[in-house]
């Protein structure tokens, strides 16, 4: 996939979860750095690391979750995609999404 155009959401998901090497990775971080609208490094980091982490619960492998937590520092925004969540922590996070929706409102 080109790196020189805006992403739709299934195109970055399909992308992030085809990458299987950490040379491919990287390759992916840099230029989608490029592409994220902040001024601030620290935000596009945070940006980029949550994005790529949502594609953690996408099927994503655990050996590919690995590879970008190393290589990106990603994570899931909500659980740890290398287990499964609670009960409890499934409601927590419901519960925090539903506020942050209402808040936006």
């Amino acid at each position: 996939m080109p790196f020189d155009k805006k992403y739709t959401i299934q195109e970055f998901v399909n992308a992030v979860l085809s990458i299987d090497n950490e040379r491919d990775a990287n390759a992916f971080v840099e230029h989608y750095l490029e592409l994220i609208e902040e001024p601030n490094i620290e935000d596009r980091l945070r940006i980029m690391r949550l994005n790529i982490g949502y594609c953690f619960g996408e099927g994503m492998s655990s050996d590919k979750i690995m590879m970008w937590m190393k290589v990106a520092k990603a994570r899931h925004p909500w659980f740890d995609p290398l287990e499964n969540p609670s009960p409890d922590e499934l409601l927590r996070i419901g519960r925090q999404l539903a506020n942050e929706i209402k808040n936006k409102s």
